[in-house]
């Protein structure tokens, strides 16, 4: 015959579970839902964002730049320089001027919207982006958000001032995109003494 304690737990492996349980599992916890970035954090990472996009978007335009103003001085020797030698010239500079926007605006928008849901800057701080249901955004918002960022220069970074003031920690090209800068989910190593056994 089934003792009170067999009954018991046979009870307890058949009692269904209610939406506040979760799953356990043995050696590890997960973190609680990811917390809202502050503003020393977002600025260490746009630090690093800065040099690293600034290398990558000024070095090259520059010395395109320099070739182009070499060349040109160049032609103007030449004589037999045409009127279209112009127009070469200056699609070509209008080439590395559309280089210089484009390459910080592709180099957010790619990564945010990216596996990793962020920059080197803040994955190297910890930090992701996310839409306000805490999902990875899209190339779209992700350009939305860094296009959103001018109005916030023009009104004197009012738009980032206002950041450690809004309910969920946003500046205004998040508040405008819809999205979160949250800190990165992490395991939490268990207790000592509270491990998994074998």
């Amino acid at each position: 015959m089934l003792s009170d304690t067999d009954l018991s737990l046979g009870n307890s492996l058949h009692t269904p579970r209610t939406n506040g349980d979760k799953p356990k599992v043995p050696g590890l916890a997960l973190s609680p839902s990811p917390a809202y970035a502050e503003n020393q954090q977002r600025f260490y990472a746009w630090l690093v964002d800065q040099v690293l996009s600034l290398a990558i978007s000024l070095v090259p335009t520059y010395f395109l730049f320099v070739l182009v103003q070499i060349a040109t001085q160049r032609a103007y020797k030449i004589p037999t320089f045409l009127p279209h030698h112009f127009l070469v010239f200056s699609i070509l500079e209008w080439t590395i001027f559309i280089f210089g926007i484009s390459t910080p605006w592709l180099y957010h928008a790619i990564q945010e919207s990216g596996q990793h849901q962020a920059t080197p800057g803040k994955r190297l701080i910890g930090l992701r982006v996310t839409d306000l249901s805490g999902n990875r955004i899209s190339f779209a918002r992700a350009s939305a958000r860094y296009f959103a960022k001018f109005p916030s220069f023009f009104l004197l970074l009012t738009g980032y001032l206002i950041q450690p003031f809004t309910a969920r920690k946003q500046a205004l090209h998040d508040i405008l995109a819809g999205t979160l800068v949250v800190l990165n989910p992490r395991i939490v190593p268990p207790a000592e003494g509270q491990g998994c056994r074998a």
